[in-house]
């Protein structure tokens, strides 16, 4: 497998730190949704996914035949078709942003096996007994982490998975962040870290932090 590029290409932009360091959060929901609405229209135009890196994603976190999942923060449903191609029963995509939503809605318009939610993921009501709960490129964007796991753990049934993912190493996320999203971006920390903040709720069993990926899989025992 190779995995050498990266999934995103960014500038340099003079004056801007390329190291993430000018990072200063996501505390405020509403314009981490406006930021993303903003982008909505375009956002498939620049994403480029890897797809040896997501099916490594999605083999560490179970995904097979007959998963429920819930693809937190799914954007415009750019991971539902690797979903969908290895049998998941049924996929439901939840974001902040109604921008999204409303691409992701039309590019799976028909699809009885995909619905879509709006929601606030620390506060709303997510649905429950899931197989799979994966957070994909987008975990720098919730501001609280700790209370977002304890959460999501309680969504999974009993052998279910939560896996947080980037197709990316971290220091080039941070970077990429700090170029173009500092203000609704945090650091992405050590996978090391963020299992620590797993152990709480979960059996962690893959970690996974290299220069071109990033995951860490807890399971509900």
């Amino acid at each position: 497998m190779s995995v050498e590029k990266h999934s995103y290409t960014v500038p340099n932009l003079p004056g801007v730190r390329l190291d993430g360091g000018n990072l200063s959060g996501a505390d405020d929901k509403r314009k981490t949704a406006e930021y993303f609405d903003a982008r909505a229209v375009d956002w498939d135009k620049h994403q480029h996914p890897q797809d040896a890196v997501i099916e490594r994603i999605l083999d560490d976190a179970e995904v097979g035949g007959g998963s429920r999942v819930l693809d937190l923060a799914c954007g415009t449903g750019i991971m539902i078709p690797y979903y969908l191609r290895r049998g998941a029963a049924s996929v439901v995509g939840a974001d902040l942003s109604a921008g999204m939503l409303d691409v992701a809605r039309r590019k799976f318009a028909g699809n009885d096996n995909v619905s879509f939610l709006q929601a606030d993921a620390e506060t709303d009501d997510l649905g429950s007994g899931y197989d799979v709960i994966m957070v994909y490129n987008a975990w720098p964007h919730f501001p609280h982490p700790q209370v977002l796991i304890d959460k999501l753990s309680g969504l999974l049934k009993t052998g279910g998975v939560l896996s947080v993912a980037h197709g990316m190493g971290r220091e080039t996320l941070n970077g990429v962040h700090g170029r173009g999203a500092a203000s609704v971006s945090s650091r992405l920390v050590p996978a090391s870290d963020l299992a620590a903040m797993f152990d709480h709720d979960l059996t962690v069993y893959k970690v996974v932090d290299t220069a071109h990926m990033y995951q860490v899989c807890g399971m509900k025992e």
